[in-house]
């Protein structure tokens, strides 16, 4: 498949824009860039700078970028949907890669993206779509953790205060934080039940939980 690539295109994420590099294989010397927002016009804008460059969505473009969560998942979904090809690399195994050091800024760091997947084509790995379901689940649980978080962040300086004998000023805070804890013991709880209502739709996932529960420790 590789032999077939003509195009390379390395995309620098940020949070409210990305960088795009092109590199062609016929002259991996060379390199174009552009900037554009992150948002649905950005991404369209970028398709429409691609085929003034003769750079088309198919199998002859290749298009790599850095796992950065949940700032490149729009543009990720926005190619896949395309039938783009796409690989999102782990950011370190590119910083490990011979010769390759983050540039000082965007745009070096987005061409220097096209170039690694240039040099290594052979070894790349397409994405492919996390099921709805366990993409769901996994925001859910993220953010059931950050609730716990900012709990515990609340609750334990008040004990710490109580425990060396400050009762007086624990029973203040105590008093002043017990509604946004209530506040946030419902959010917990709340999520808790739609990750569970999420399983339970969604026959494969219950049928994987139903097997793990089935083991006998």
């Amino acid at each position: 498949m590789s032999k077939l690539l003509k195009n390379f295109v390395g995309i620098d994420i940020s949070k409210t824009y990305f960088d795009a590099a092109i590199i062609k294989a016929d002259h991996p010397s060379g390199s174009m860039h552009n900037q554009f927002s992150q948002c649905q016009d950005g991404f369209k804008k970028m398709l429409t700078w691609l085929q003034q460059q003769d750079v088309l969505l198919k199998s002859e473009t290749l298009f790599c970028m850095e796992y950065t969560g949940i700032y490149n998942r729009g543009l990720v979904n926005f190619l896949i949907e395309r039938k783009a090809q796409l690989w999102v690399e782990m950011p370190l195994r590119i910083k490990k890669s011979a010769g390759f050091e983050r540039g000082s800024d965007d745009k070096i760091s987005a061409i220097k993206i096209a170039g690694y997947a240039f040099r290594y084509q052979d070894k790349m790995q397409l994405w492919r779509p996390v099921d709805s379901s366990i993409e769901k689940i996994k925001h859910l649980i993220a953010q059931r953790d950050r609730v716990v978080n900012a709990i515990t962040q609340l609750s334990v300086p008040v004990k710490e205060l109580s425990d060396c004998g400050c009762s007086k000023e624990a029973k203040e805070l105590e008093k002043l934080q017990r509604s946004p804890l209530k506040a946030l013991q419902k959010t917990k709880e709340a999520i808790e039940q739609l990750i569970v209502k999420t399983v339970q739709q969604d026959a494969v996932i219950t049928k994987k939980v139903q097997q793990v529960q089935s083991i006998k420790g």
